[in-house]
């Protein structure tokens, strides 16, 4: 499975990617390799799963997955543009946003 978090606000997507690396280890599966960049974190783990955090925009096209986490704040608009058409990897895609509206901020 390969998973996305996509985030605005970068403190609250590596926070999103934190709490799913703490969940694989509430399981049990172990992360085999950890890469962190600037922008971007990449968790890979011992089942095959990849989830990757990365900052919304247009350099971004390209990149598939089975699942999206969407942060609330990003535009609509590059949410159709970007991410949707990013989350088509099969057998299966979903879904989920997470984080405050824009304007709840």
């Amino acid at each position: 499975m390969r998973g996305i978090v996509w985030y605005k606000n970068k403190e609250n997507g590596f926070e999103k990617m934190r709490s799913i690396m703490h969940g694989y280890n509430k399981m049990g599966i172990n992360i085999i390799e950890v890469r962190r960049g600037k922008e971007e974190i990449i968790a890979v783990y011992e089942n095959k799963d990849i989830w990757r955090c990365v900052p919304v925009s247009e350099n971004r096209r390209g990149l598939k997955a089975n699942v999206s986490l969407i942060e609330r704040a990003i535009d609509k608009k590059l949410v159709n543009l970007i991410i949707y058409p990013a989350t088509v990897a099969s057998p299966y895609n979903a879904y989920s946003f997470y984080g405050k509206d824009c304007e709840d901020e």
